[in-house]
């Protein structure tokens, strides 16, 4: 992966994190939310 993805990547994580935790989920609720998000958007990306 490049270094360009991986920011992105990690960008993209914290802005959900953020978006959940306001939302009131624990930050490891918040944190779990956001990686299964960003995967689940990854595995419908491939397909289309």
């Amino acid at each position: 992966m490049l270094q360009k993805d991986k920011d992105l990547y990690r960008l993209k994580k914290d802005a959900l994190i953020s978006s959940f935790h306001r939302q009131g989920f624990s930050h490891f609720e918040a944190r779990c939310k956001a990686v299964l998000s960003l995967a689940n958007n990854a595995i419908h990306l491939d397909y289309n």
